[in-house]
């Protein structure tokens, strides 16, 4: 079966999405944590903007090199050295939100991996192409592939993380994140 790809031009602010997201934190009393690759820490510097995050943010690892993806966050070598795999896939959103989830002990845990540009593109994965990972101790794994249409690398990430933020509320909100980034298309 064909993997579903989901295109996004614009969004809510990554500001307002992660204040959104730390507000339903909040009301659940769950802590988070991230693993990062195509955003780089953006993501974590959105949740931890606010006073207070320590209640809601664990922290996170900024896995850039394919070598930090594996030490640290345990995803396969295998996967990541596969040429029809490797790190821009679903498979290695899951293990790095699983991983993260598993090295922080947080209720949930994101992953980001995915190419900001301007190069770097690969077969059937443009510039624009990110999986996101969502891992939770109430929830089974999920992850989604988005196309972001941008014009620039700071564009890209700006969109890669609001999105991921939107999708995590409603992942700990009992969300479904095919549904919500349906209403995208």
């Amino acid at each position: 079966m064909a993997e579903r790809v989901y295109c996004v031009s614009s969004l809510a602010s990554p500001e307002m999405a992660a204040s959104e997201l730390c507000d339903a934190l909040l009301e659940k009393g769950l802590t988070i944590s991230c693993a990062e690759s195509a955003t780089c820490g953006l993501v974590a510097k959105l949740l931890t903007d606010r006073a207070g995050s320590s209640a809601w943010y664990w922290g996170g690892v900024e896995s850039y090199a394919n070598e930090a993806k594996s030490k640290i966050l345990g995803v396969s070598e295998t996967l990541l050295a596969d040429p029809n795999r490797g790190p821009v896939t679903a498979q290695c959103a899951q293990q790095m939100a699983d991983g993260m989830r598993a090295l922080s002990g947080t209720d949930v845990a994101l992953s980001v991996t995915g190419i900001a540009g301007p190069t770097g593109d690969e077969p059937g994965k443009p510039v624009g192409t990110v999986y996101f990972g969502f891992s939770s101790s109430f929830r089974e794994t999920q992850t989604i592939r988005l196309l972001v249409n941008a014009s620039n690398r700071e564009q890209y990430r700006s969109l890669f993380a609001s999105a991921i933020l939107v999708l995590a509320k409603g992942y700990v909100s009992g969300m479904s994140i095919l549904d919500i980034a349906a209403t995208w298309l």
